[in-house]
């Protein structure tokens, strides 16, 4: 109970940006009162005169399309709304976040790695791992496309703090380091199947034992720090779920622990701040902005509408304290059939 009531503040402690329900009521005084808001709220600073003035003309652009998205779902229960990438351009947002690759990883790596379970059993209504107490607090990957390095993370902790009752601190600056290989700068993209991969080969040491995560270091290539750090948090496998189905992912998720996912994001979802994420831009060519990675920790049913539980890592300030509801049983944007993860202590 404890930890749901701080979740609870966290999530409400942030200052609310409230933007107008029609484009009629946004003129340039209304745009920047909103954005003196922004700043203060993200903590946002610019280099020089200009930079704060292109990114006040971003946002504007940007409250805009909030404000139609708004107009559009007013018949749902899906909301958007104002977060800290909201001065950000949609090619801005897509070079610096959405670099997943949706690949799994090389042709040899899961040969004899398929989850492919046929022993169902009803399972139940809902499922929310929370509840148990082994998924660790919302992470922010900040400027840099290291999201498979936290979702990576995020299925690590979850899997070893299930079988230990402890959820342990993994170095995700580490992973985005070193986790693609030698050489490869994380910022600029990797694939999940990679990065499961180096956790299970090499492990990954502790939080405090590597440089603090820094959304700027990864950037450039030759950044690995392995030499002299004890990689202490390893797992024993990690599966990709084959041909995955509804059934089949509730039961990995219920039987394994939170999947790690990849799926393509279309120009909404950027904007997502409540409700039960349904929007199908990411499946039209002009709004398809890239691939994400994610970590899914549940499943319930609204309204009779189902939806998936998923954890990002964009902070506990986006969204719904950092976390979204996605509909389920549509494979919206290859949610459910791309490529899919779980590990094993």
């Amino acid at each position: 109970m404890y930890f749901f009531f701080l979740w609870f503040l966290v999530g409400f402690a942030r200052l609310e940006i409230d933007i107008p329900d029609s484009l009629d009521d946004l003129n340039p005084i209304k745009i920047s009162q909103l954005f003196e808001k922004f700043i203060k709220e993200y903590k946002k600073s610019y280099e020089t005169p200009l930079e704060k003035t292109q990114a006040l003309a971003t946002f504007g652009e940007n409250l805009a399309t909030i404000i139609n998205l708004n107009i559009e779902s007013v018949k749902s229960n899906l909301q958007f709304g104002v977060n800290q990438y909201a001065d950000l351009t949609d090619e801005e947002f897509s070079d610096k976040i959405l670099t997943l690759e949706p690949k799994i990883g090389s042709d040899n790596l899961f040969r004899e790695s398929i989850y492919n379970s046929t022993n169902f059993v009803v399972h139940p209504d809902s499922w929310d791992w929370r509840s148990k107490k082994v998924v660790a607090p919302v992470k922010y990957q900040g400027g840099c496309g290291c999201c498979w390095a936290f979702t990576t993370v995020a299925v690590v902790q979850s899997v070893i703090a299930i079988k230990t009752g402890k959820i342990p601190e993994p170095s995700e600056q580490e992973l985005c380091d070193c986790g693609q290989g030698k050489g490869r700068a994380g910022c600029n993209g990797g694939n999940l199947g990679k990065s499961f991969d180096y956790v299970k080969n090499n492990g990954i040491t502790e939080e405090t034992n590597y440089p603090k995560y820094n959304d700027k270091r990864a950037t450039t290539d030759q950044v690995c720090e392995e030499s002299g750090k004890p990689n202490n948090i390893k797992i024993s496998n990690y599966q990709f779920i084959s041909q995955a189905t509804v059934p089949l992912l509730e039961d990995a998720l219920i039987n394994k622990g939170p999947l790690g996912v990849g799926f393509r994001v279309g120009k909404s979802f950027r904007y997502y701040k409540s409700g039960i994420f349904a929007s199908t831009d990411c499946d039209v060519k002009s709004t398809f902005y890239g691939w994400h990675a994610v970590t899914v920790v549940g499943y319930g049913v609204e309204n009779k509408i189902p939806f998936w539980i998923v954890k990002n890592s964009w902070s506990e300030k986006w969204g719904e304290q950092g976390y979204f509801r996605i509909i389920k049983g549509r494979n919206l944007c290859g949610f459910e059939q791309t490529m899919p993860f779980f590990a094993e202590p």
